[in-house]
């Protein structure tokens, strides 16, 4: 049943995890299953709230998740992004992209 406000903490701290940890085909499928019970914009939503639960676990965390606008399909391409860590910091690079 989808719910107008945010997911609970334990699973934004389950996607923060998964992110932070490398997994992304695992943080892929939770994020698109967790963003079909919030309603309207839910991967918005669901993305500024894992955003700010990797700022307030670790503030120096340069990893995020951008959201596009909508395209032709209706749906929203979330890319996650983080410094290279091979050109250093002042590289931004896109880790992976998919559509929920």
């Amino acid at each position: 049943m989808p719910n107008e406000g945010a997911l609970s903490a334990a699973k934004i701290d389950e996607l923060t995890h998964l992110l932070q940890t490398g997994l992304f085909e695992d943080f892929m499928k939770l994020f698109k299953a967790n963003a079909r019970e919030i309603q309207e914009e839910g991967a918005v939503t669901l993305a500024d709230q894992v955003n700010k639960a990797l700022l307030e676990k670790n503030p120096a965390c340069d990893m995020k998740l951008v959201v596009s606008q909508k395209t032709n399909e209706k749906k929203h391409l979330i890319m996650i992004m983080d410094n290279s860590r091979f050109w250093g910091d002042s590289f931004t690079i896109t880790r992976q992209m998919f559509t929920v």
